[in-house]
């Protein structure tokens, strides 16, 4: 299920326009196989927006810069997104490889405190990044094409390294040969249901990940108490390790009902196929994961990441996570298929990136002992 709303498709058509075919910027000298390349308005910022492209661009082919190296659990999600940008950019590939959570963390750390770094581009939800970026792994830079992105849960002067480019909207996934259309849980409060017992399914949320988060957005909103939480762990909920594993689970039946579960992962399994639905919005609002995006400190390729940072918040860059289900934090970016602009769904009233990077460690205690792993 997807709620419908107006197509956002036609957004600012002249910028995305203007970015195939107005300008082409001749950086005779700096390779690229013949130097002329197309640049234009990328950000829509007018010609001041288009220069520091240029010059970026400039920079990584003087530099030798032909690779942006991703560490991100989005990494294989956002390739098609990459390849738009290498076809902007045609002597810049984009290489992600797959990292979340502890391993993501622990990589970063050393090669970073090793001084031998491989990572340019580090991408993730708010607790790894949060860590990161106080620890000092992340370089103080905020994207030029992100000037319009104000909002506290995207930005926020504690963390100068970091800046929120995605909103992945998560809501339930259910087996349709298990829980017919219509009788599917539309909200939070239903699954205290009695009937749904021993057939919720969630991401552990006694360790980092969309399970934590998701039970941490609950009782920040104000709306559910520890009481609630203890309800839930009561309906015996079959917790897995990943986000695919869970999606799995309900995919093959395992689990007939998988909670905080991406949209991107719905729209993957059902054109794969697969018997699943979506819930989202709910009733007392969905959960929106923020991911963010930073350039990790002694980068090789740093001119060529600050390039794809900013790519990301151009409409262009916009327009390609919307054709992959994610929506942009860019005030009137286009949307996913039959969705409204983000500020007009229900969601639960997330915290900003700062409460967030602390609120979630604060709760775990109380979730693991809720969850029977204290």
């Amino acid at each position: 299920m997807t709620i419908q709303g107006d197509d956002r498709r036609g957004w600012r058509r002249a910028p995305l326009v203007a970015l195939a075919a107005v300008a082409a910027v001749v950086l005779a000298g700096c390779g690229g196989g013949g130097g002329e390349q197309m640049v234009g308005d990328a950000a829509g910022l007018g010609p001041a927006g288009e220069q520091q492209f240029v010059d970026l661009y400039r920079a990584a082919q003087e530099a030798g810069e032909r690779e942006v190296v991703v560490y991100s659990s989005f990494s294989e999600p956002l390739k098609p997104a990459f390849d738009a940008f290498s076809k902007r950019f045609p002597d810049i590939k984009v290489t992600g490889v797959p990292l979340f959570g502890a391993p993501l963390q622990t990589k970063v750390e050393q090669e970073v405190t090793s001084g031998r770094v491989t990572g340019d581009f580090v991408a993730s939800a708010v607790t790894s990044m949060s860590y990161l970026d106080k620890a000092g792994r992340f370089e103080p830079y905020r994207p030029f094409a992100a000037n319009s992105v104000t909002n506290d849960l995207f930005v926020d002067p504690a963390y100068p390294g970091l800046t929120g480019f995605m909103y992945d909207a998560r809501g339930f996934l259910y087996n349709t040969t298990q829980v017919p259309e219509g009788s599917a849980p539309q909200g939070w409060k239903d699954l205290l249901d009695p009937a749904w017992k021993g057939r919720l399914g969630i991401t552990d949320p006694t360790s980092n990940g969309a399970g934590l988060s998701s039970l941490y957005q609950l009782t920040a909103s104000g709306q559910f108490d520890d009481a609630y939480l203890r309800g839930l762990a009561d309906q015996q909920l079959q917790l897995s390790s990943s986000s695919p594993e869970l999606s799995s689970a309900v995919a093959t039946g395992r689990v007939p009902v998988g909670l905080s579960v991406s949209n991107v992962d719905y729209q993957r399994l059902k054109k794969g196929g697969a018997p699943v639905g979506f819930q989202f919005p709910l009733t007392s609002g969905g959960y929106v994961a923020s991911v963010y995006g930073a350039l990790t400190a002694g980068a090789p390729h740093p001119n060529a990441a600050k390039l794809l940072f900013n790519w990301l918040y151009t409409p262009e860059g916009a327009q390609a996570l919307a054709d992959l289900d994610y929506f942009s934090p860019v005030p009137g970016s286009p949307t996913p298929d039959g969705y409204p602009p983000i500020e007009q769904i229900p969601t639960l009233t997330p915290p900003g990136l700062a409460e967030q990077a602390t609120g979630e460690q604060q709760v775990l205690p109380e979730i693991k002992q809720v969850f029977g792993k204290a």
